[in-house]
């Protein structure tokens, strides 16, 4: 778990390339929030991949573990986001929590939950995944 743990270390780093190439590539063409939507939906697509890989390096041992992991993941994603956003961004501490406000179209909330949700996810896909491939080595 604790490689987990330090692992997350990766995630802000994605995140941080990821919203590079946001401002760099897209965000002036489709506007803000389309541009947020669409980077939203591109990290979690990456944190998804990178936490596959993290399970099948370092297997959480079970749902306890996964869950737990999963919360850490959660807190240090929204202290480091609403850190980033405020003191390194320049953003007031409300426009830091409007991000988390889907009713004004942000989507920034899905986020830390997969953060939380993933490595339990992740966990029974790889298992299952394992299982079936057993099970067809067994066949032949």
């Amino acid at each position: 778990m604790k490689r987990w743990i330090f692992a997350w270390l990766g995630a802000p780093v994605i995140g941080i390339v990821k919203g590079g190439a946001r401002d760099a590539l897209y965000e002036e063409a489709v506007g803000e929030n389309a541009a947020g939507v669409i980077s939203t939906g591109t990290l979690l697509a990456l944190l998804a991949g990178y936490m596959w890989l993290l399970e099948r390096r370092w297997p959480l041992q079970s749902e306890r573990e996964a869950l737990s992991v999963g919360a850490a993941w959660a807190g240090l994603t929204v202290l480091f986001e609403s850190a980033f956003g405020h003191w390194v961004e320049g953003e007031s501490w409300p426009a830091v929590f409007e991000h988390y406000d889907v009713t004004a179209g942000n989507a920034w909330i899905v986020v830390p939950l997969a953060m939380a949700a993933g490595p339990e996810l992740l966990r029974r896909v790889v298992a299952r995944d394992a299982a079936h491939h057993a099970h067809d080595a067994k066949a032949v």
